[in-house]
């Protein structure tokens, strides 16, 4: 395995080269070009919207939320009823 590696590599590459790179100022429309690029926020003012120092209480009340919601994945996926009818499905469709 290791000594087809080299030869991948070289044909990826080999492949790669025989294509032209796209030309993406081509693409681009007037509206586009005649576009204000967008105004730059301070970087405080951002920081300052979304608070992200946790307490201790709001990770406790977090953790709780996550093992609640595991606890409800432990179950199983299908009822009783609904899973004989899948394993009888499944053997009415079994090859002979």
């Amino acid at each position: 395995m290791p000594l087809r590696l080299p030869y991948l590599f070289a044909t990826f590459f080999a492949l790669m080269s025989c294509s032209s790179a796209p030309d993406i100022g081509a693409q681009v429309s007037e509206i586009d070009r005649a576009a204000k690029f967008p105004s730059l926020l301070p970087l405080s003012s951002l920081i300052a919207a979304y608070p992200t120092v946790a307490t201790p209480s709001t990770q406790l009340v977090g953790t709780a939320a996550l093992k609640a919601r595991a606890a409800a994945l432990r179950g199983p996926v299908l009822d009783p009823i609904s899973r004989q009818k899948l394993l009888a499905a499944i053997e009415r469709h079994r090859p002979l």
